[in-house]
């Protein structure tokens, strides 16, 4: 999997997150409500001292820094697939010692029944299967642990898009930019037996000026940047967001 590094928002989030911001009223900086993400996140993980907590995607390990901050003796796992995300995410001053995993999110080194607790984080879009990320949740997490995961899925109106001349355009920019996405029109999650669903939340709403932030200015789908595709692909996904037509979810997940 190639890197996905959205430079503006390296540049104004201090190298720390890449994923979206969570406002619930003004105020706030891209990097303050990247923190706000990660808080919502980690509440709804409910840790505990002693959880062996598992981010599957971590980017550049902020959603784990936040973790340590929050709560002691904590065994923490960040899995990436990108080595030049899992060398930053070593940059950062944790309290604690970290495993940094570069492995594929679908075939996951890890034990069977080995943690309590696993977070993804607008991750499980790049992955090859979702079904095949839950299945290895699953496997690896203890009975009574949980998954939180936030996800940017598309509604039904934009999933009737695959295939037209309109959707195959959509689909194009944002694998240029935000990509790989495997299953850009897919469902946002099979159902799992093993799994109980618990929580879930639309946080569509508090997420969605995280691209004026990336960008400097609103998201147009109209606005065609092919020389800069991360910008070009960032107005298309504001865009769909804006609209409607791409929701950013939070679910939590129990291991029956």
């Amino acid at each position: 999997m190639p890197a996905i590094v959205y430079n503006p928002v390296l540049d104004r989030s201090e190298g720390r997150a890449l994923h979206l911001g969570f406002w619930r009223g003004e105020g706030l900086s891209l990097v303050e409500a990247q923190r706000a993400l990660d808080r919502e996140v980690l509440e709804a993980a409910g840790l505990v001292p002693g959880a062996v907590v598992v981010d599957v995607g971590c980017g550049l390990g902020s959603t784990l820094w936040e973790a340590a901050q929050r709560v002691a003796d904590l065994e923490l796992i960040g899995i990436n697939l990108d080595e030049d995300q899992l060398r930053r995410a070593k940059e950062l001053p944790f309290p604690q010692a970290v495993r940094w995993i570069c492995a594929d999110a679908c075939v996951l080194p890890l034990p069977d029944a080995s943690c309590t607790t696993m977070l993804c984080v607008e991750a499980a879009f790049h992955f090859s299967s979702r079904r095949k990320f839950l299945e290895e949740v699953v496997r690896v997490l203890r009975p009574g642990g949980r998954l939180v995961m936030t996800d940017l899925v598309p509604n039904p109106a934009l999933r009737a898009l695959k295939g037209t001349p309109v959707g195959r355009e959509i689909e194009r920019r944002v694998q240029a930019g935000a990509g790989p996405w495997p299953d850009f029109w897919g469902e946002e999650a099979a159902e799992i037996l093993e799994l109980e669903m618990l929580q879930e939340d639309d946080l569509s709403a508090a997420t969605l000026p995280s691209w004026q932030h990336f960008l400097g200015r609103k998201p147009d789908a109209d606005v065609q940047l092919p020389g800069d595709p991360i910008a070009d692909a960032c107005h298309q996904l504001g865009a769909l967001q804006a609209v409607g037509f791409l929701k950013v979810i939070l679910r939590v997940w129990k291991r029956r």
